[in-house]
């Protein structure tokens, strides 16, 4: 019987256990494991597909000639090494990478490996986060310009959960019941700015499906407490969101 031989160009790595065949089949991770000396040792398919880099001419190279093709949140062009930084990278570091035109933004993170025979290695993992970056981004965006939006009404415009804690108090709220917004958020419930039994009362109108539609309640006529004990009249639309 004759041996089987394959050229090492065809040859995609020598780890075949089932840690590399786990790392395999993770899709949305980019996993590059380091020994002591900071050569690679193994790089999944993720990892070799998005850096657009071939196995047999990775294995065994230092990692620092991997250059360093990231750039850290301080503007630190860092790379694949995890002594270009200190302190190590702690459980969530954002780095970003530009590439076809395109900035791509990662979360990384380094773990140590021990083996059995006292043994180490460095494994560096990188998912791809641009996409949730820019839409978290967007979301905080829109709603900085949500508050900015309220904080500008003329109206008093106050948000409320459940529970009646005051999440959101705009300067027209200020206006009409005497308070500052750091008064309220987070001490006050919602229910003492009304005389007794009118908050229940509201509550029960915006239920009723006759009074706008079931969550609305439009143009109420009612009183509200000021700081001072007084009260004012007002009209109040309200609707659960």
């Amino acid at each position: 019987m004759s041996p089987s031989l394959k050229p090492r160009s065809l040859m995609r790595k020598p780890p075949e256990g089932l840690f590399a065949r786990l790392l395999d089949s993770l899709t949305d991770m980019y996993a590059l494991v380091l020994d002591e000396d900071l050569r690679v040792s193994y790089a999944n398919v993720s990892f070799l597909k998005h850096f657009g880099l071939k196995w047999e001419k990775l294995i065994g190279r230092p990692c620092q000639d991997l250059g360093k093709p990231f750039l850290g949140t301080d503007n630190l062009v860092v790379g694949f090494c995890p002594e270009e930084l200190s302190p190590w990278y702690p459980a969530r570091t954002l780095l970003t990478r530009e590439a076809q035109e395109k900035v791509y933004v990662y979360e990384c993170t380094l773990n140590h490996l021990q083996g059995s025979r006292g043994t180490s290695w460095t494994m560096w993992s990188l998912r791809d986060v641009t996409d949730r970056f820019r839409l978290e981004s967007r979301v905080r965006q829109m709603d900085e310009l949500e508050r900015n939006l309220v904080q500008a009404s003329m109206d008093g415009v106050i948000v409320n959960d459940m529970l009646g804690n005051v999440l959101i108090f705009n300067d027209g709220a200020g206006k009409i019941l005497g308070y500052a917004p750091e008064e309220v958020i987070g001490k006050i419930k919602v229910y003492q700015f009304y005389p007794n039994k009118t908050a229940h009362e509201i509550k029960r109108l915006i239920y009723d499906p006759t009074q706008g539609g079931a969550g609305i309640l439009e143009n109420y006529e009612t009183e509200a407490r000021h700081k001072d004990g007084s009260l004012v009249p007002i009209w109040l639309s309200a609707r659960l969101l």
